[in-house]
Protein backbone atom coordinates (compact mmCIF):
# COMPACT_ATOMS: atom_id res chain seq x y z
CA UNK A 1 0.00 0.00 0.00
CA UNK A 2 2.77 2.45 0.83
CA UNK A 3 3.97 1.50 -2.80
CA UNK A 4 0.79 2.59 -3.91
CA UNK A 5 0.31 5.96 -2.38
CA UNK A 6 3.95 6.83 -3.04
CA UNK A 7 3.32 6.49 -6.93
CA UNK A 8 -0.18 8.43 -6.81
CA UNK A 9 2.24 11.13 -5.17
CA UNK A 10 5.64 11.10 -7.21
CA UNK A 11 4.65 9.31 -10.59
CA UNK A 12 0.28 10.68 -11.15
CA UNK A 13 1.44 14.11 -11.66
CA UNK A 14 4.47 13.15 -14.60
CA UNK A 15 1.62 10.88 -16.24
CA UNK A 16 -1.35 13.15 -15.63
CA UNK A 17 -3.35 10.49 -13.84
CA UNK A 18 -4.52 10.31 -10.28
CA UNK A 19 -6.60 12.14 -7.62
CA UNK A 20 -5.90 14.91 -9.51
CA UNK A 21 -7.07 14.05 -12.91
CA UNK A 22 -7.90 16.30 -15.14
CA UNK A 23 -9.03 14.20 -18.60
CA UNK A 24 -7.75 11.90 -21.21
CA UNK A 25 -6.58 15.24 -23.22
CA UNK A 26 -4.02 16.11 -20.27
CA UNK A 27 -2.52 12.30 -19.66
CA UNK A 28 0.77 11.41 -21.32
CA UNK A 29 0.43 10.03 -24.38
CA UNK A 30 2.79 7.33 -24.34
CA UNK A 31 0.53 5.81 -21.18
CA UNK A 32 -2.33 5.90 -22.88
CA UNK A 33 -0.53 4.30 -25.84
CA UNK A 34 1.15 1.59 -23.59
CA UNK A 35 -2.06 1.21 -22.09
CA UNK A 36 -4.09 0.58 -25.12
CA UNK A 37 -1.51 -1.78 -26.16
CA UNK A 38 -1.54 -4.17 -23.48
CA UNK A 39 -5.68 -4.11 -23.66
CA UNK A 40 -6.08 -5.05 -19.61
CA UNK A 41 -5.28 -4.35 -16.62
CA UNK A 42 -3.57 -5.82 -13.06
CA UNK A 43 -6.81 -5.61 -11.23
CA UNK A 44 -10.57 -5.59 -11.22
CA UNK A 45 -9.95 -2.28 -8.95
CA UNK A 46 -8.24 -0.54 -11.57
CA UNK A 47 -10.23 -1.41 -14.24
CA UNK A 48 -13.14 0.12 -12.23
CA UNK A 49 -10.43 3.40 -11.79
CA UNK A 50 -8.08 3.25 -14.46
CA UNK A 51 -7.94 7.12 -14.50
CA UNK A 52 -7.26 7.30 -11.12
CA UNK A 53 -5.50 3.98 -9.85
CA UNK A 54 -3.87 2.42 -13.27
CA UNK A 55 -0.53 4.16 -12.49
CA UNK A 56 -0.13 3.42 -8.75
CA UNK A 57 -1.17 -0.03 -9.46
CA UNK A 58 0.92 -1.28 -12.39
CA UNK A 59 3.92 0.58 -10.90
CA UNK A 60 3.97 -1.69 -7.73
CA UNK A 61 3.89 -4.89 -10.36
CA UNK A 62 6.78 -2.98 -11.94
CA UNK A 63 8.55 -3.00 -9.11
CA UNK A 64 7.88 -6.80 -7.43
CA UNK A 65 8.52 -7.23 -11.27
CA UNK A 66 12.11 -5.51 -11.41
CA UNK A 67 13.30 -5.63 -7.50
CA UNK A 68 12.73 -8.61 -5.95
CA UNK A 69 11.07 -11.17 -8.89
CA UNK A 70 12.69 -14.21 -7.04
CA UNK A 71 10.16 -13.97 -4.39
CA UNK A 72 7.30 -14.12 -6.37
CA UNK A 73 5.84 -17.33 -7.35
CA UNK A 74 6.32 -18.07 -11.50
CA UNK A 75 2.73 -17.63 -12.24
CA UNK A 76 2.51 -14.05 -10.50
CA UNK A 77 5.46 -12.80 -12.46
CA UNK A 78 4.12 -14.72 -16.03
CA UNK A 79 0.72 -12.44 -14.98
CA UNK A 80 2.21 -9.19 -14.77
CA UNK A 81 4.50 -9.59 -17.91
CA UNK A 82 1.32 -10.82 -19.87
CA UNK A 83 -1.08 -7.95 -18.92
CA UNK A 84 1.13 -4.79 -18.63
CA UNK A 85 4.15 -5.94 -21.02
CA UNK A 86 3.95 -1.85 -22.04
CA UNK A 87 3.38 -0.15 -19.22
CA UNK A 88 6.43 -1.76 -17.77
CA UNK A 89 8.48 -0.60 -20.73
CA UNK A 90 7.00 2.72 -20.38
CA UNK A 91 8.22 2.74 -16.49
CA UNK A 92 11.38 0.97 -17.90
CA UNK A 93 11.60 4.35 -20.32
CA UNK A 94 10.93 7.14 -17.99
CA UNK A 95 14.23 9.29 -17.34
CA UNK A 96 13.38 8.97 -13.18
CA UNK A 97 16.23 6.74 -10.72
CA UNK A 98 14.07 4.50 -9.25
CA UNK A 99 17.21 3.12 -7.44
CA UNK A 100 17.72 1.06 -5.00
CA UNK A 101 13.94 -0.10 -5.49
CA UNK A 102 15.23 -0.65 -9.35
CA UNK A 103 18.71 -0.05 -11.27
CA UNK A 104 21.67 -2.41 -12.02
CA UNK A 105 24.28 0.48 -12.90
CA UNK A 106 27.82 -0.20 -11.21
CA UNK A 107 28.57 3.92 -11.79
CA UNK A 108 27.22 6.81 -12.90
CA UNK A 109 27.78 10.58 -12.14
CA UNK A 110 26.50 13.84 -12.76
CA UNK A 111 27.13 17.33 -11.85
CA UNK A 112 25.23 19.33 -8.93
CA UNK A 113 27.16 22.78 -9.35
CA UNK A 114 30.25 24.67 -8.20
CA UNK A 115 32.26 22.30 -10.24
CA UNK A 116 30.92 19.60 -7.74
CA UNK A 117 30.34 15.91 -8.96
CA UNK A 118 28.22 13.28 -6.92
CA UNK A 119 29.35 9.94 -8.26
CA UNK A 120 27.09 6.91 -7.58
CA UNK A 121 28.33 3.66 -7.15
CA UNK A 122 26.17 0.95 -5.97
CA UNK A 123 26.44 -2.68 -6.55
CA UNK A 124 22.89 -4.66 -8.00
CA UNK A 125 20.10 -4.15 -5.96
CA UNK A 126 18.94 -6.13 -3.50
CA UNK A 127 18.41 -6.29 0.87
CA UNK A 128 20.75 -3.49 2.74
CA UNK A 129 22.52 -2.92 -0.68
CA UNK A 130 23.85 0.66 0.04
CA UNK A 131 24.23 3.73 -2.29
CA UNK A 132 27.34 5.52 -1.95
CA UNK A 133 27.65 9.04 -2.87
CA UNK A 134 31.27 10.14 -3.09
CA UNK A 135 32.12 13.66 -4.11
CA UNK A 136 34.35 15.56 -6.67
CA UNK A 137 35.57 18.67 -5.99
CA UNK A 138 33.78 21.16 -3.72
CA UNK A 139 30.55 20.01 -1.49
CA UNK A 140 28.09 22.14 -2.46
CA UNK A 141 26.26 23.74 0.42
Amino acid sequence: MLIQEAAHATIDPLVGTGADFKGVGLMDQAWLDAREADGRFISDYVEDFPNREDVAESFGAYLLLRQAPERIPVAVLQTIRRTIPHRIAYFDRMDREFYPAVGHASRASRSVGNGATVIHSRKSPGRGTPLRLEFEGPIPH
